[in-house]
C-alpha cells in the first residue's frame, strides 16, 4: 500500500506546475469563466434565466467538471491538451458522465438538508420575531420563542449535519476523476468506487483541502481574482491524491484495472 502525505502531494503538484502551470491556469480559467456566466443567469430576476440557468449547470458545467478532473489527470503525463476538457461531450461519453455527475449532486444535496432542518425548525420563530428574511437585529429576541432544549437540539442537528455532509462530500469526491478514467463505468459503480477508495481516509483528505485555507483567504482578498490563479494548485494536488487512492485500491484488489480503463499493470501513479 502506498504512503502519503500533504506535503508530499503539494510537492508532487508544485513539481508538475512548474512545467505546465500556465496551461494549467488558462484551462481551469475556462472552466470558471462558463460557470461564473451560468451563476449571472440564476443571479437574474427572470424566472425564465434562473431556469436556464439550472439546465446549463447539470448539461454543461457538471461534464465540465469531469472534464477539468481529466485535464489535471492527464496533464501528468502528457503535455496539456484542451481538447480534454471538453472529451466528456465527445463520443458516448456526454450520457454516462451528466448521469453520475447528477447522482452524485443529487446525493450531496439530500444529504445537505441534514444540517439545513435544524434552521428550518426555527423558521417559523424566526418570522414571528420580525428578524426575518435577511437580518438577525437582535438575536436575543429570538430565543423567548423557544425553550432552550429546542435551541440545544436544533443546533446538535446543524452541527452533525454539518459533519455528515462533508463526510459524504469527500466520500463523492472522486466521481470526476474516477469518469476521467472510465467515463462508462456507470453511476453506481463510480459512487460506490468513490466511497471505497477514501474510506479510511476521510480525515486526511478533509486536512489535505483544509492545508490550503490560508492561500484561500489571501487569494480572496483582490476581490477573490487571486483563486483563478490559485485554482491550478488545488486542482493538480487533487489529481495526485486520486493517483495514489487509485493505486492503493488497485493493490487491494478493491477494483481491477480494466473498468479504469488502465493498462493490466499500470497499478502505480
Amino acid at each position: 500500500m502506498l504512503t502519503w502525505t500533504r506535503a508530499e502531494l503539494k510537492s508532487r503538484a508544485r513539481t508538475l506546475l512548474r512545467k505546465t502551470y500556465w496551461p494549467s491556469f488558462l484551462g481551469a480559467l475556462l472552466v470558471t469563466a462558463i460557470t461564473f456566466a451560468a451563476g449571472q443567469l440564476h443571479a437574474g430576476e427572470s424566472g425564465f434565466l434562473s431556469s436556464l440557468a439550472s439546465a446549463i449547470h447539470i448539461l454543461i458545467i457538471l461534464p465540465l467538471e469531469a472534464g477539468l478532473a481529466a485535464f489535471f489527470l492527464r496533464n501528468r503525463l502528457a503535455p496539456p491538451d484542451y481538447r480534454v476538457i471538453f472529451s466528456p461531450f465527445t463520443g458516448r461519453r456526454y450520457g454516462p458522465v451528466v448521469a453520475s455527475m447528477v447522482w452524485r449532486l443529487l446525493f450531496i444535496t439530500l444529504w445537505s438538508l441534514l444540517p439545513v432542518s435544524g434552521f428550518l425548525v426555527l423558521l417559523p420563530g424566526l418570522i414571528q420575531s420580525g428578524v426575518l428574511p435577511f437580518v438577525l437585529e437582535d438575536v436575543t429576541a429570538i430565543f423567548p420563542l423557544y425553550a432552550p432544549s429546542v435551541w440545544a437540539v436544533c443546533g446538535a442537528i446543524f452541527l452533525v449535519g454539518t459533519v455528515v455532509v462533508v463526510s459524504k462530500g469527500i466520500s463523492y469526491s472522486l466521481v470526476p476523476f474516477i469518469l476521467a478514467d472510465n467515463p462508462h463505468i456507470g453511476v453506481r459503480r463510480a459512487l460506490r468506487l468513490s466511497i471505497v477508495m477514501t474510506h479510511g481516509y476521510k480525515t486526511r483528505i478533509f486536512l489535505l483541502v483544509l492545508s490550503f485555507i490560508g492561500w484561500i483567504i489571501l487569494a480572496s482578498i483582490p476581490y477573490g481574482l487571486g483563486l483563478l490563479f490559485l485554482e491550478p494548485y488545488i486542482q493538480a494536488t487533487l489529481a495526485e491524491l486520486y493517483v495514489v487512492l487509485r493505486a492503493n485500491a488497485l493493490q487491494n484488489g478493491l477494483c481491477d484495472p480494466q473498468e479504469l480503463g488502465l493498462p493490466p499493470m499500470d497499478n502505480q501513479p
